[in-house]
């Protein structure tokens, strides 16, 4: 049976966790076009991530958009909370908004992790440079049956 790879398996992770979250999180009326605004322009990122995989640029952006969404949902949340609602909906949201910003630090560190990957930075020291020369040299041999002999200068 032929084994199915999936690429990009942790960022199409990151990007369907927080999918769910701000869809759920933007239901409530508490929750402005900012906050849709910043989420769309994140997942947009991260597709933009899973179609070049080899590219570093679109995860180094990802990560610094999530990270300011974290302050961007922290001020959100802090100023439009339903707190004098009874309807659960709104609660509801506003929970998933909250769980979304808790999210954002690990998937942060998964996104920064990916990062490293393409871009070739590894903690492990086993990033080879490809752009510089390694020299190195060979013991020279001594042909028994034959060759130049350099005490006679012969063949």
């Amino acid at each position: 049976m032929a084994e199915i790879e999936i690429k990009n398996t942790a960022l199409k992770l990151v990007f369907i966790i927080h999918l769910i979250l701000v869809a759920w999180g933007s239901q409530g009326y508490w929750s402005s076009d900012s906050y849709i605004f910043v989420n769309l322009i994140f997942m947009g990122i991260l597709v933009w991530g899973m179609h070049s995989f080899d590219n570093p640029e679109p995860i180094q952006l990802a990560v610094a958009v999530n990270v300011v969404a974290i302050v961007l949902d922290l001020i959100l949340v802090s100023i439009r909370y339903p707190a004098g609602t009874n309807k659960v909906s709104d609660r509801f949201s506003a929970w998933m908004a909250i769980l979304n910003m808790i999210a954002r630090p690990f998937t942060t560190i998964v996104l920064w992790k990916i990062y490293e990957e393409r871009n070739g930075n590894r903690s492990d020291g086993a990033y080879e440079d490809l752009d510089r020369a390694v020299i190195t040299t060979s013991p020279t041999t001594t042909d028994i049956t034959g060759g130049y002999k350099s005490s006679t200068g012969k063949v």
